[in-house]
């Protein structure tokens, strides 16, 4: 029981629900709330606005139900961070009137979590966390192509290399004029973050700061300079939570395209019938480090793990 001056409150039931990393977790309590106030040595029956007299009551001890935003607990567990999300009262029935508290969280708690540093790579070096609270993470694949104009080709040809965004030298080779398809792969990073850690101006700047740029570091299981951040975006879940989408792209030619080196004329140059001078070109991209995305400690640990492995265990 909670009392204060004014009113009395009995837990009368609880029903808690917990899923798996993606759900979310609510509990949901049944309160019964009875009005002490007496008129004559009569007990004063709930009126129509009691639910707020109750929630703003300031009485010596009040409230005795919890407001919209108030954790369920003081722990550190996922049902003691849980936040009341909805009030339901019921019909007064004379000095007593019944209240469905509802909590939810999406904080996902467990001691069988998997880990990887921020700049591990091999998925046979992950770790088991401790017991701990932890967000969802996955990657999704697809695969396609694009389109290109292939000047030359092997024997003897030079390919692309990663770190470079102009080949120094003509990359050999055989003239080859044909267009051809150029495997690609898309990755679409997402994971769910509460905004109590760093708000969506903070968010919007992380992002900001990867958009069109290439990795500095290995990422995703992919080399250093072998990825684009090709796009970002920000989805609302419900409450705190936020949806947070990147798009990296990686190109089996790492970006690059066969170019034509141009005489003053305008035109290629050539040997003969040949082309003199064929170079790898790519656009010029600031390199980043995209592991910074990842949070710090045991959180960020499982979202990498969850990135590689599809899962959380």
């Amino acid at each position: 029981m909670i009392e204060s001056d004014d009113y009395r409150a009995y837990l009368k039931g609880v029903t808690a629900n917990q899923g798996d990393i993606w759900d979310v977790h609510t509990i949901t309590e049944r309160w019964q709330v009875e009005k002490t106030a007496l008129n004559d040595s009569n007990l004063v029956e709930v009126g129509p606005l009691e639910p707020h007299a109750i929630i703003y009551d300031d009485s010596q001890g009040g409230p005795v139900i919890k407001n919209i935003g108030e954790q369920y607990g003081a722990g550190t567990d996922w049902m003691s961070g849980a936040l009341v999300r909805r009030l339901s009262w019921g019909l007064p029935e004379g000095n007593k009137i019944t209240v469905d508290v509802e909590y939810s969280t999406r904080y996902f708690e467990s001691k069988f979590a998997m880990g990887m540093g921020p700049t591990e790579e091999a998925i046979e070096n992950a770790e088991a966390l401790e017991q701990g609270l932890f967000l969802p993470c996955m990657v999704i694949p697809t695969f396609r192509t694009r389109s290109m104009k292939m000047y030359r080709d092997n024997p003897g040809m030079t390919g692309p290399n990663a770190t470079n965004n102009l080949s120094t030298t003509d990359i050999g080779g055989i003239q080859k004029v044909r267009d051809i398809d150029v495997r690609q792969t898309a990755l679409r990073l997402r994971f769910v973050v509460d905004v109590n850690s760093g708000g969506i101006d903070y968010l919007t700047g992380v992002l900001q700061a990867y958009v069109g740029k290439k990795n500095s570091d290995a990422f995703l299981g992919y080399g250093a300079q072998n990825l684009i951040c090709d796009g970002a975006a920000i989805n609302h879940l419900e409450h705190e939570f936020f949806e947070v989408v990147i798009d990296y792209l990686y190109d089996e030619y790492f970006h690059h395209s066969q170019i034509l080196q141009m005489d003053n004329d305008g035109k290629p140059r050539m040997n003969g019938d040949d082309y003199a001078d064929v170079r790898w070109a790519r656009e010029e991209r600031t390199a980043v480090a995209f592991n910074d995305i990842w949070p710090t400690g045991a959180l960020g640990e499982s979202m990498k793990y969850q990135a590689f492995v599809g899962v959380w265990y």
